[in-house]
């Protein structure tokens, strides 16, 4: 097997949504790609390298609808004693860098209504419901912006649900 050492490139999958946070490089208008950091385990020993997003491929992968970026490692940011380690193959992570955001909530996915709504307890104690400016999405947890702080969300699931009703905090919440 033969390869060229005078770049590597590296595919990384990504949920479309999470392509928002991405910057793809535009040579007409002058911006480069979101910086990375390649992490790479060789033997026991974690060795992190700088990168930049170079591309985006320009289909979804047919199986799992992610799209897929190109990160690009430079062999002269690779120390010498490790060259020789690096080769087309290895797994890796990488860690993309994005804007910094600021007012941002992270809150359990299941914080989130029907309708993308949240419920949240007023200073009367009373529920509200609010549409929160839902800025990402995982599994696990969503990021909204310009929530208040100390604001109080209701976790819990409540039989009878109407905006306005009378609540009551428990001790160990």
């Amino acid at each position: 097997v033969v390869y060229s050492s005078e770049r590597f490139e590296i595919p990384i999958p990504l949920e479309v949504d999470q392509l928002a946070w991405v910057q793809i490089p535009n040579k007409s208008e002058g911006t480069p790609g979101s910086p990375v950091q390649i992490i790479a385990s060789i033997g026991n020993q974690q060795h992190v390298f700088p990168g930049e997003i170079i591309r985006i491929e320009s289909e979804l992968e047919e199986l799992s609808r992610f799209a897929r970026v190109v990160a690009l490692l430079k062999p002269d940011d690779i120390p010498q004693s490790l060259k020789e380690k690096v080769i087309p193959g290895l797994f890796v992570n990488v860690s993309i860098q994005s804007e910094q955001l600021s007012d941002v909530t992270s809150l359990p996915r299941a914080a989130l209504r029907q309708d993308d709504t949240l419920w949240i307890i007023d200073d009367n104690n009373r529920l509200q419901f609010i549409k929160p400016d839902i800025l990402y999405r995982s599994n696990q947890n969503v990021l909204v912006r310009d929530l208040t702080e100390n604001t109080q969300v209701v976790m819990s699931n409540l039989e009878v649900v109407t905006e306005g009703m009378q609540v009551r905090i428990s001790e160990d919440s």
